[in-house]
């Protein structure tokens, strides 16, 4: 089906508009309007759409120039060609080289459509590549990007985002000196990427900062791709530059919570141990005072009449090992304590739940809590920190002792596990037979700040999901049966050392 033609024809002589309307509609399909003063055009154009424009050179009211400069300004993508007869023809020249598409002598009518065909043509590819152009920009303006262009005489094109990324003026043309913009500490690496990958015949990414006239900072990642002749002679470089100058402060700002949620941890995991003083120095005291009374047996062994030096060696290995055991003790304790970048290793989730259980021991006691462990039988690899994870667990297992701690009757009873599961890897459960939770404190309980202890900071549990969800694992909460809440939380599990 063709589309409709709409024409405009200013023409004062109304046999000549009917025979170019006659030779238009052998080929397209027409709705025609014709005017014969300037006004009457200057409304027409005002009021309708038109998609061509055909226009006498000589009018009793007015010239073909006047009404292309209105056409111009009025509708610039639409083809305008001067019709007139060859005491026209000068002024139809001036107005292409004005801006018409094109102009036809009446004594050649024969070249009006392929003239229309033409033209019609070349303003349909105008309008797409301008369409393309205004995508273009929009992409620009939305990714905050700007393309160039240069060869081995210079820049040859600077599209307008790069012109806004640069603080330039698109009116002043693509600026000669715009390396006196790049920030003084990058410039010296900013002026050998492109010679180097010229010289390697590779492409490029560099990301360096600028600096605006008003004293802006902006940083930039600029990508180039070089392209060369048959003869391996350098053609042009092409390339794009972004403006990443939020996606640094995002970064940045995602670093300085990462460090704030990472000081909160130590803060956490020192105020934990601190609850803990009396069950670590008993369990410290326990070597050191085994490791005495070995030391006085050996003793008593090098007093006898021969000395016994079998029963020497055996006490002196005991009080070696002993001690030993109150070192290993404290550098887990110091482990807790010191504040040091996260590390991801191999470990056994199940060794290190054992070593937690060894420091809450004392506080189970003075709970008078029953603790029954139900462990994977082999081993459970995890990766990951290894002191963060046991804070994880510490935090859990305290949990739980201080909600049955103010229980009147009823059973006390904390039930650790870990299990095996095909979909989520490692999972880790706390049981207890506490006051539970009700249904609205369990949505609320990860939140910062949020606390149901008097004292609280709320930033334990917070935390907890925080280390987990590093971990690639999810940590949640569910009432218990018949009575508590269960903590869970689950772990990738990585395959058994062979």
């Amino acid at each position: 089906m063709t589309s409709l033609l709409r024409v405009l024809i200013l023409e004062d002589d109304p046999n000549d508009a009917e025979l170019i309307r006659r030779l238009l509609a052998d080929q397209f399909v027409l709705e025609v309007t014709r005017v014969q003063s300037k006004e009457d055009f200057d409304s027409a154009l005002k009021t309708e759409r038109f998609d061509l424009i055909l226009a006498e050179c000589r009018l009793g009211s007015c010239d073909g120039l006047s009404a292309l400069a209105v056409a111009l300004d009025l509708c610039s993508g639409v083809p305008f060609i001067f019709v007139t007869g060859t005491a026209g023809e000068d002024l139809a020249i001036e107005g292409v080289k004005r801006g018409a598409s094109d102009y036809v002598l009446k004594t050649r009518l024969t070249r009006l459509v392929p003239c229309v065909q033409r033209a019609l043509r070349e303003a349909a590819q105008l309008t797409a590549l301008r369409r393309s152009q205004a995508y273009l920009a929009e992409a620009e303006r939305q990714s905050h990007s700007g393309a160039f262009a240069f060869d081995a005489n210079g820049s040859l094109y600077w599209s307008e985002g790069l012109y806004r990324i640069w603080g330039f003026d698109p009116g002043q043309g693509v600026p000669s000196r715009m390396w006196q913009r790049v920030h003084p500490d990058d410039w010296k690496r900013f002026r050998k990427v492109v010679p180097e990958a010229l010289r390697n015949r590779r492409d490029f990414t560099i990301e360096f900062r600028i600096v605006l006239p008003d004293g802006t900072i902006k940083h930039v990642r600029s990508i180039g791709h070089p392209s060369y002749s048959d003869a391996g002679d350098f053609i042009e470089l092409v390339g794009i530059t972004t403006d990443v100058t939020e996606a640094k402060r995002a970064e940045e700002e995602h670093e300085r919570l990462r460090q704030l949620e990472a000081d909160f941890a130590h803060l956490n995991r020192v105020s934990v141990l601190g609850e803990l003083t009396a069950s670590l120095a008993h369990e410290i005291l326990h070597p050191i005072a085994s490791a005495r009374n070995n030391a006085r047996a050996g003793m008593r062994f090098l007093e006898m009449i021969p000395p016994n030096m079998h029963e020497v060696r055996e006490a002196l290995a005991c009080v070696v090992k002993d001690a030993d055991r109150g070192k290993d003790i404290v550098d887990r304790i110091r482990e807790h304590i010191r504040k040091a970048p996260p590390r991801r290793e191999r470990f056994d989730l199940n060794a290190a739940i054992t070593e937690v259980v060894g420091m809450v021991q004392n506080a189970i006691d003075r709970s008078r809590v029953s603790v029954r462990i139900s462990l994977l039988e082999e081993a459970a690899p995890v990766v990951g920190d290894r002191v963060q994870l046991q804070q994880v667990v510490l935090n859990l297992v305290l949990n739980a002792l201080e909600a049955m701690s103010s229980l009147d009757d009823g059973p006390r009873q904390l039930f650790i596990s870990t299990m095996a599961s095909a979909t989520a890897g490692i999972v880790f459960a706390v049981h207890d037979t506490g006051p539970g939770l009700a249904p609205e404190q369990i949505h609320r309980l990860f939140k910062p700040f949020y606390t149901t202890k008097p004292t609280g900071l709320g930033m334990g549990l917070s935390i907890c999901r925080s280390i987990v969800d590093a971990h690639g694992g999810k940590l949640w909460a569910e009432p218990n049966d018949p009575r508590g809440a269960v903590f869970r939380f689950t772990l990738p599990a990585t395959a058994q050392a062979s």
